[in-house]
C-alpha cells in the first residue's frame, strides 16, 4: 500500500492532509516524514491500530500482568486488554468526553493507567498524565490547559486534590476513583465515580459511536500531552501524535 492510500480511507489509521510539521493546536494534523528506505519507510499505523493488530496476532498472549494486595499475580491478554479498552473508551464517552478532549490521569503506575490512557484515545480524546506529587494548583493548571474533561486517580489523597480544584474546572465532567477507601464527598450526582462503576457500566448503547470515533482518528493529530517539570503551575506540554 502506498501513504498516499492512507489519505483515503476511514480511521483509526489514515492520514488527513497537512502542510505543517508542528502545532499547538491538538484539532490540527501534522505532516509525518516518510523515508525512502528502513525504518522510517515503513507504513505508518495508528495506537488503535497497533492494539488491534496485535490483538489479531496474539489474542491469547499476555498483555498486562497486575498484583493485589496479597502479592498474587491476575494475567491480562491481549484480546481481555482490548475488551477493557473499549469498555473504558464507551463509559468515558458516556459521561461526556468529547473529541480532542483529554482525560487526566493522577496516579501511579497500574493497569487503570493503561486502560484510561488507550481508552480515551480510542475515544478520540487525549491523554494527559499529571504527577502524583502535584500540589492542586498544578494539578489545575494541567487539567484546564489539556481541556479535560474527565480525571482519574488512584486514591482519596489525590481525589481530595481534585476535590480542592473542581469548582474551578467547567470543564471538567467526571472524576475518577481506582482504590478503596474512597472519598467521603463521592457521589454520581455531583460527577464522582469509582473505577468498578466504570467497569460495570452499560455502554452498549455507545458500540456504534465508538465506531465513528475510531473512524474519524488519524495517525497525524495529536493523542497524547505531556506536561514537563519546569516553572510550577506553568509547565509546558508536548503533543505527541497518533502513532
Amino acid at each position: 500500500m502506498t501513504v498516499d492510500a492512507l489519505y483515503n480511507r476511514p480511521g483509526p489509521n489514515r492520514l488527513i492532509p497537512s502542510d505543517v510539521y508542528k502545532t499547538t493546536d491538538v484539532t490540527q494534523a501534522v505532516k509525518i516524514r516518510i523515508a525512502k528506505d528502513g525504518l522510517g519507510a515503513e507504513e505508518p499505523i495508528s495506537i488503535p491500530g497497533i492494539l488491534k493488530r496485535t490483538v489479531n496476532n496474539y489474542p491469547d498472549h499476555p498483555a498486562l500482568r497486575t498484583k493485589n494486595a496479597k502479592r498474587e499475580y491476575t494475567t491480562v491478554t491481549y484480546r481481555q486488554y482490548e475488551q477493557k479498552v473499549h469498555q473504558v473508551a464507551k463509559a468515558f464517552m458516556k459521561l461526556g468526553l468529547e473529541p480532542h478532549n483529554a482525560v487526566g490521569v493522577l496516579a501511579f503506575n497500574c493497569a487503570e493507567w493503561f486502560y484510561s490512557a488507550m481508552g480515551a484515545i480510542h475515544a478520540g480524546g487525549v491523554i494527559a498524565g499529571i504527577y502524583t506529587t502535584n500540589s492542586p494548583e498544578a494539578c489545575m493548571h494541567v487539567l484546564q490547559d489539556s481541556h479535560a474533561q474527565i480525571v482519574v486517580v488512584d486514591d482519596a489523597k489525590q481525589m481530595e486534590k481534585i476535590h480542592a480544584i473542581k469548582d474551578k474546572l467547567p470543564n471538567l465532567k467526571a472524576a475518577i476513583q481506582i482504590q478503596e477507601p474512597y472519598a467521603p464527598f463521592m457521589k454520581k450526582e455531583d460527577g464522582y465515580y469509582r473505577w468498578s462503576e466504570i467497569e460495570a457500566m452499560n455502554v452498549s448503547d455507545q458500540d456504534d459511536a465508538l465506531k465513528k470515533r475510531l473512524e474519524n482518528i488519524a495517525i497525524n493529530q495529536c493523542c497524547c500531552l505531556v506536561y514537563t517539570v519546569s516553572i510550577p503551575y506553568h509547565r509546558p506540554s508536548i503533543a505527541l501524535p497518533n502513532l
